[in-house]
């Protein structure tokens, strides 16, 4: 499964690559590890985002079609799921 965002840099697609939660003084708190197509790497609260995962830009959706097109002609299938922050996969 796929999950596609914006990256909080350059705002090009970004891949949500890993979901985690860490702890804090007011309770866990929800992670995620961003990787774009520009090469941006980071780890941040899901909250924190630039385009919220249920909210996805029109932009980013088509970047996502496309890598998903480009994977199923190398004979790999997946599945895009946006999922809004706050929510586990």
């Amino acid at each position: 499964m796929i999950i596609i965002t914006s990256c909080p840099q350059c705002h090009d697609p970004a891949e949500v690559t890993d979901r985690f939660w860490l702890s804090s003084t007011d309770g866990p708190i929800e992670h995620v590890a961003v990787n774009c197509t520009t090469g941006h790497h980071f780890r941040m609260p899901a909250e924190m985002l630039p385009v919220p995962l249920d909210e996805p830009l029109t932009s980013v959706q088509r970047a996502a079609e496309r890598l998903v097109g480009e994977l199923a002609d190398r004979g790999l299938t997946s599945e895009l799921l946006w999922l809004p922050p706050g929510k586990a996969a």
